[in-house]
């Protein structure tokens, strides 16, 4: 859906939003500079998850791990529920790889990456990620039959010798390692 609004968009910077994301209030100046441009080529948003049962009762709202981040930081890879990138970026790549059907942003932005385009995680929280957390027992079964986890491994097959991907490799993937 992203390649598509992509080819359609007629201006020179791409804001994606994904559908479970409610966009919070945030300042333009966030975002643009004085000269009326982006602060950086691409950008990601903070998120808190706003937490549901497999019922859609609502469970709580939670602060992702970066809730202390006290400055923007460029990053080699990042989930793109909110993403922002000047067109011209984005067609240096061709927009995301629709074979894969999870984990496509961060495929996009680690491939970035690899032609020296890191993406600014912004400090401010800009939306809101309505879920079902994926530690949910009916989550979990759904994914595990789906084939979603095959993407994992066409990702991690993909980026293994990916320098920028390596130490989040380590981080995310442990138990591969070990036992690899």
């Amino acid at each position: 859906a992203r390649n598509v609004g992509a080819k359609n968009a007629d201006g020179e910077c791409l804001f994606f939003l994904d559908g479970d994301v409610e966009i919070q209030p945030f300042s333009l100046n966030t975002i643009i500079n004085e000269n009326n441009e982006l602060v950086s080529p691409i950008m990601a948003g903070h998120l808190d998850d706003v937490n549901y049962s497999s019922e859609w009762k609502f469970i709580n709202q939670t602060s992702r791990t970066y809730k202390s981040a006290r400055e923007d930081k460029y990053l080699s890879t990042i989930g793109g529920a909110i993403l922002i990138i000047e067109k011209c970026k984005w067609q240096l790549l061709d927009g995301m790889d629709e074979r894969f059907k999870y984990t496509e942003d961060r495929d996009f932005s680690l491939r970035l990456r690899r032609q020296e385009i890191p993406t600014l995680r912004k400090k401010e929280i800009l939306g809101l990620h309505h879920t079902i957390p994926y530690k949910d027992k009916k989550r979990m079964w759904k994914m595990m039959f789906s084939g979603a986890n095959c993407y994992k491994a066409l990702f991690i097959r993909r980026h293994l010798f990916n320098p920028y991907y390596f130490s989040v490799l380590i981080f995310e993937e442990s138990t591969l390692i070990i036992l690899v």
